[in-house]
């Protein structure tokens, strides 16, 4: 299970910007940190091309902060779909605004 682990964690690393996300190898959830409009935003562009992500709301203790992100799951996808899914995220995190 580590070992599948770190390989989705590499995957997730090597396709979005490494800089930005925080992540452990051992395990099956990145979180890419961005503004709560960004976050907003982002979702809805997942969502037009297939992918849902979760709202930042359900992980929030303090919906006031403007600071949040996208909790991204590895570890449900089969491996080339999840290749698949994070190259559409990645190409959504460098369109331009």
């Amino acid at each position: 299970l580590r070992h599948e682990a770190r390989r989705r964690t590499n995957l997730a690393i090597a396709l979005l910007d490494e800089a930005a996300l925080v992540s452990h190898p051992d395990a099956y959830h990145i979180w890419l940190p961005m503004p709560r409009d960004a976050a907003d935003s982002f979702i809805k562009a997942a969502a037009q091309t297939g992918i849902r992500v979760t709202a930042p709301e359900s992980l929030m203790v303090d919906r006031d902060e403007p600071m949040t992100g996208i909790r991204l799951c590895l570890g449900g996808p089969s491996f080339e779909e999840l290749t698949q899914g994070l190259a559409r995220l990645s190409n959504l995190l460098r369109a331009p605004d």
